[in-house]
C-alpha cells in the first residue's frame, strides 16, 4: 500500500510544488517543470492524480496503522516514519484548501491514528530538528501556491530555462559523452 500511497504523493504533491511559481524549481529551472508536468504522464498514472485517489490512500494508510498498537517511541519503526513523511507531504501541503476533504476540516483532525503517530514522534528530539525545515517548507508552499503565472512571469522562466538550465544539461550531455561512466571508467 505505501508504494501507491508514495506515487499518488508525488503525483499530486512533488509535481505541484516543482511547477508552482515562487517555489526553488521554478526560480532554479524556469519553465521546465511546467513543461514536465503537462507532458509527462506522472509517476503513478493520470488516475494517481484524483483527489479521491489520494483520499483513498490516505484512508488505507489510517486504517494500517490504527492496527498498530503505538503507545510511544519504543513502538515506532522506519515504516511508521516513512508513512509519517509522506502523509505530512499531503496533509502540510493541502492545508487549508478543500482539495482532499470538502471540508475546513484539518486533515490531521480527519485521520486520528496519523494524527497520534505525528504526536508519537514529537518525543523523538531527533525528528523535531529534521523535520522543522521541512514545515518551513510547506509554509512556503501555502504562501505561494495562489500567485499566477503572468506574460512576465512566463518570459522570466524561459529566460532562467535558457540561462540557467539548458547549459547545465548540455554541460551534462558533454561530459556523459567524454566521460560515460565517470573518470576512471573512460573508454581509452
Amino acid at each position: 500500500w505505501s508504494k501507491p500511497l508514495h506515487l499518488c504523493i508525488e503525483s499530486q504533491v512533488a509535481l505541484r510544488l516543482a511547477a508552482t511559481l515562487g517555489m526553488p524549481w521554478r526560480e532554479n529551472y524556469g519553465i521546465v517543470p511546467v513543461l514536465v508536468g503537462s507532458l509527462v504522464d506522472p509517476p503513478g498514472g493520470r488516475e494517481s492524480l484524483l483527489a479521491s485517489k489520494l483520499r483513498e490512500h490516505l484512508d488505507d494508510a489510517e486504517r494500517i496503522i490504527c492496527k498498530r498498537s503505538i503507545g510511544g517511541v519504543a513502538d515506532l519503526n522506519l515504516g511508521d516514519l516513512t508513512t509519517l513523511q509522506e502523509v505530512c507531504m499531503a496533509f502540510e501541503c493541502f492545508e487549508g484548501t478543500n482539495e482532499i476533504i470538502p471540508s475546513s476540516t484539518s486533515l490531521w483532525k480527519e485521520y486520528p491514528h496519523l494524527a497520534h503517530l505525528y504526536d508519537v514522534f514529537q518525543g523523538v528530539p531527533e525528528f523535531t530538528a529534521v523535520h522543522a525545515p521541512f514545515l518551513a517548507f510547506c509554509k512556503r508552499y501555502r504562501q505561494v501556491r495562489g500567485l499566477k503565472d503572468t506574460p512576465l512571469t512566463r518570459a522570466r522562466g524561459v529566460l532562467t530555462t535558457i540561462s540557467s538550465f539548458l547549459p547545465y544539461a548540455i554541460w551534462n550531455a558533454v561530459l556523459a559523452k567524454l566521460y560515460p561512466f565517470g573518470p576512471r571508467q573512460r573508454q581509452r
